[in-house]
């Protein structure tokens, strides 16, 4: 027998995860926002990254990791990570500690995204 039941991934914090939703670095405001694919019911997630660069998702585990880049001469980059819904940030990597961004032409126009799909 098949089932028609889909699997919701749920947060940490027991929600469920944002599936079907655009995740992207909002470059202009340093922060990550949710939004739908259709660009409708834009959420902010997490604010006040420094210069966040990259993203990445675990839904299974319902998380978000990030790098900040920080200023280059400052070698003050860093990678954090916070439940798909922004609550329980922490710091994986510290500022300063091995997270090295080299700095490339960016236009903040042309956010960096993620696509989660079920």
């Amino acid at each position: 027998m098949v089932s028609s039941q889909k699997q919701v991934p749920q947060c940490a914090s027991g929600e469920q995860a944002a599936v079907g939703r655009l995740i992207l670095l909002d470059l202009s405001d340093d922060r990550i926002v949710s939004l739908n694919s259709d660009g409708s019911d834009r959420k902010v997630v997490v604010t006040e990254c420094r210069y966040p660069d990259g993203i990445a998702l675990d839904v299974a585990a319902g998380h978000i990791y990030w790098t900040n880049m920080g200023v280059p001469k400052l070698n003050d980059g860093s990678i954090e990570r916070a439940d798909l819904d922004g609550r329980n940030r922490m710091t994986i990597v510290a500022p300063g500690r091995h997270v090295h961004a080299q700095a490339a032409p960016a236009r903040k126009e042309e956010p960096k995204a993620v696509l989660v799909r079920p």
